[in-house]
């Protein structure tokens, strides 16, 4: 089995998180996902990277009546872990007047 890098690491527990907040199972995400519960398992372990072409369809799957998961948040926190250096830019705040 390939070694997870501490990016997808962070991130398959940010999913893991939000999926139990929901309090939904494995098995619950991965039948609205129509996917297996092999392939939840794999991005919450950090072992699969989930490509950004599936965010909206994993946002939807994470989301209850209760509590809404934006597809914007869920890149937000995918970027952040998966590559910190474009989080920054897009995302820190910078008040350096010598930044461009």
């Amino acid at each position: 089995m390939r070694k997870c890098d501490g990016g997808l690491s962070a991130a398959g527990k940010v999913i893991r998180e939000l999926r139990e907040l929901q309090g939904k199972s494995i098995v619950d995400v991965a039948e609205e996902l129509d996917g297996s519960y092999w392939d939840v398992m794999k991005v919450e372990k950090g072992e699969r990277r989930l490509p950004y072409s599936e965010v909206e369809a994993w946002a939807d799957a994470l989301s209850t009546s209760t509590m809404v998961i934006t597809k914007k948040r869920l890149a937000r926190e995918l970027v952040k872990h998966y590559d910190p250096a474009l989080y920054e830019i897009f995302y820190a705040v910078n008040f350096d007047s010598k930044a461009a």
